[in-house]
């Protein structure tokens, strides 16, 4: 791929790329004097294959539905990761619902990761526990004004993760007014820095493609939604949309936007109008050792 424009952090780097198969081999400014068959892709902007959060469940719904489902809601939107979160009330429900959540998943077109939601409440030493035993990608936490947080074993529940670090997402209400609210981000971020756990600050939201930061934070990053030497040809294109540029909105709306071709593993899953469903063709991952801090990850 010659001269394509590659979108990160709302900058724009111009690389040629070598791939072999559904992996990117090589990176650099320019591949002139290599004698391989070249696309120029010069007209476009590419950006890593979006990953999103889906809360729907999906083992709910019949394949037809489910098939219509991941149309809408992944492949046209050039989603090419996928986390899926499992609502939980208790503890004892985690392995029955994750069951069920990973095999319907056995038929995802694109790759994914398992996560679950509970309440404050439920969050314990043994629940830790488990979800490591799962492999289960972070923890989304909810109720948290609803609960005594003294009551919270931190310092076992850190030792529950040991070397395994599970992301910890809060779920903040948002009814809160900004004073109740600014304190419990204070407070979370208070009590999990302490007890030396992996977190987020911030929620995750639904419906909006997740920042690079928040990628590498869970764990994700670099393995997904980077385009590096190594990685998988995940990626989507758009026309570039110069007017756009010189009004002064530069690159950062392209994250909101439908491409007009997107790639998976090498694989089109979207051209135009049309998109290529294929059954079984993602995989589940797991993530890495995820960080409390942002620092450079591999690219060009």
């Amino acid at each position: 791929m010659d001269r394509a424009r590659i979108m990160k952090n709302d900058k724009v780097k111009t690389c040629s790329i070598l791939v072999n198969g559904s992996r990117i081999d090589y990176i650099r400014s320019s591949m002139d004097n290599y004698h391989f068959i070249k696309m120029n892709m010069s007209p476009y902007i590419m950006a890593p294959g979006r990953v999103s959060i889906d809360r729907t469940p999906v083992e709910q719904l019949p394949f037809s539905q489910f098939k219509k489902h991941a149309e809408e809601t992944y492949l046209k939107k050039g989603v090419t990761v996928i986390i899926t979160v499992v609502k939980l009330s208790h503890e004892r429900e985690l392995k029955q619902k994750v069951g069920k959540r990973r095999k319907t998943y056995f038929n995802s077109p694109i790759d994914y990761y398992i996560a679950v939601q509970i309440p404050l409440s439920a969050l314990t030493p043994s629940f830790v526990r488990a979800c490591k035993k799962l492999n289960v990608s972070c923890i989304f936490l909810e109720h948290l004004d609803q609960y005594d947080w003294n009551n919270v074993p931190w310092g076992w529940i850190s030792d529950a993760f040991s070397d395994t670090s599970i992301p910890l997402v809060p779920c903040f209400p948002e009814s809160l007014s900004f004073i109740k609210l600014f304190m419990l981000k204070a407070r979370w971020r208070k009590s999990l820095s302490s007890a030396r756990i992996t977190f987020l600050d911030e929620p995750l939201k639904e419906e909006l493609t997740l920042a690079h930061e928040q990628l590498f934070k869970l764990g994700i990053c670099p393995a997904k939604g980077e385009i590096r030497v190594g990685g998988d040809v995940d990626y989507n294109l758009f026309y570039v949309n110069e007017s756009r540029i010189l009004a002064g909105d530069g690159y950062r709306l392209y994250d909101r936007d439908t491409p007009i071709i997107s790639v998976h593993k090498g694989k089109l899953q979207k051209a135009g109008e049309g998109v290529f469903f294929k059954p079984g063709f993602g995989e589940e991952c797991y993530t890495g050792k995820a960080v409390k801090f942002h620092n450079k990850s591999a690219f060009v």
